[in-house]
């Protein structure tokens, strides 16, 4: 089937609707996936990654401060953790 010119295709738009609605708390699996990392390397280095906040019982992390972040690391220089890459 062909699409009319300057529509996007179903795949593309799914992943802008789905990046367009993280909500601003991330609870832990959320803000790993938002980062790209396993939710086991968020915990072990949560101390190193800001934006961690408990809400009541429940830890979130806000997801403008993790953009502040990854900005200011964005094409500087690779973060390492323990070894690992958490931002390139």
């Amino acid at each position: 089937m062909t699409r009319p010119a300057g529509q996007p295709d179903d795949l593309h738009h799914a992943e802008r609707v789905v990046l367009s609605c993280w909500p601003r708390m991330l609870p832990v699996e959320l803000a790993a996936k938002y980062l790209g990392l396993a939710v086991q390397t968020l915990r072990n280095h949560r101390g190193e990654i800001p934006g961690r906040k408990h809400l009541g019982r429940k830890v979130v992390y806000d997801r403008c401060v993790l953009d502040r972040w990854l900005d200011r690391n964005d094409g500087r220089t690779d973060l390492f953790v323990d070894g690992v890459r958490i931002v390139q």
